[in-house]
């Protein structure tokens, strides 16, 4: 059996993981065309998102209080970061920097989804507790798919993204904590990790050397866009559909080998893992800051395909300065906010 502690080191290496992954792909979007920037793009965001939605859906399960209430201050706190989030987000790049952007409250298509996300999945999951857990994930898998087909079905609400990751969530929701460490347990024998090393280090090499014919895929592993707006190079019926199954097994293959990888024992950054929001809403703001100053043109010019390198290292060390336990104060203070004066239950 495995040891509490351990199962709590493994979460938490687990986060920490991800949110580092995270915070890596956003600074490889800021250059797309370096050698290789691509196909790890396309290798982080085959998984790090559905996986990092599977861990929300696992740590999502007390949807009700001990009187049986829908815990409505878990919405209200997810979308008052999202809000402050949109509002600093705004600030900075309309007027630190002069940009001409507008700001909608019930649209996004940058960081900020991912909060409003977990607000809706949250609820979505308490509206449909009654009906057979098969059968709504089946619904989930099948709603996911046929989304793409609506162009109405887009950044509002973050509804694209919303339905394509919500069997995931739902996954991470359903699989019971004893299930889950007998899955660990199990995924951390040496021969299943092995197995999962050569998955990875395969994917990684496919990325890395077709990366150009492959970057299709990238809008689909995001789930943020339609069918109708993507360039596919088989103009075949269903070449969406069929590509979002693609990414979906890819997605569940890597991620499950992630989840094999990860270590169970503690770590350096170990406890860092219990701070994942405030680093990935405060890397955002550092990323704006490379995008807008010209930081990133300055880089590219002076260090060529060696900034790839220098990005890499740099998220990996700003995670762990973001992750100080001082910077989680204020969203500590938000996620324990009690709104009983505002509602009854």
């Amino acid at each position: 059996m495995i040891d509490k502690k351990e199962r709590i080191y493994f979460y938490d290496n687990l986060k920490y993981l991800l949110v580092t992954l995270v915070v890596i792909g956003h600074f490889l979007l800021l250059i797309p065309d370096v050698s290789g920037a691509k196909g790890l793009i396309l290798f982080i965001y085959s998984f790090h998102m559905p996986l990092f939605v599977f861990v929300s859906g696992f740590f999502a399960k007390k949807i009700k209080d001990e009187n049986g209430h829908f815990r409505l201050e878990r919405v209200f706190n997810l979308m008052f970061i999202y809000i402050i989030f949109k509002i600093l987000s705004y600030f900075f790049v309309k007027v630190i920097f002069h940009q001409d952007v507008a700001v909608s409250m019930v649209a996004e298509i940058d960081a900020p989804w991912y909060l409003m996300a977990m607000a809706l999945w949250f609820v979505l999951t308490y509206l449909f507790e009654r009906i057979n857990p098969k059968y709504l994930f089946g619904m989930s898998i099948v709603v996911a798919l046929l989304a793409g087909f609506d162009l109405r079905v887009s950044d509002v609400l973050c509804l694209s993204r919303v339905f394509v990751f919500y069997p995931f969530y739902l996954a991470g929701y359903y699989i019971s904590k004893e299930k889950m460490n007998q899955l660990s347990q199990t995924l951390h024998q040496r021969k299943w990790q092995l197995l999962s090393f050569i998955c990875c280090v395969t994917f990684l090499l496919i990325f890395l050397i077709f990366e150009k014919e492959l970057y299709f895929m990238k809008p689909v592993f995001t789930g943020q866009n339609p069918y109708a707006t993507l360039e596919f190079p088989l103009d075949i019926p269903l070449m969406g559909l069929l590509t979002r199954l693609v990414t979906y097994g890819i997605s569940v293959l890597l991620g499950v080998s992630l989840l094999s990888l990860t270590p169970r024992r503690k770590l350096f950054f170990t406890s860092l893992g219990t701070r994942t929001i405030q680093v990935y809403v405060l890397h955002y703001f550092i990323y704006l800051i490379v995008l807008y100053s010209g930081l990133n043109m300055k880089l590219m010019s002076q260090f060529g395909e060696m900034t790839i390198v220098i990005y890499i290292i740099f998220s990996m060390i700003l995670t762990m300065v973001l992750s100080w336990k001082y910077l989680g104060y204020p969203f500590s203070k938000i996620m324990n906010i009690k709104y009983d004066k505002l509602y009854q239950k």
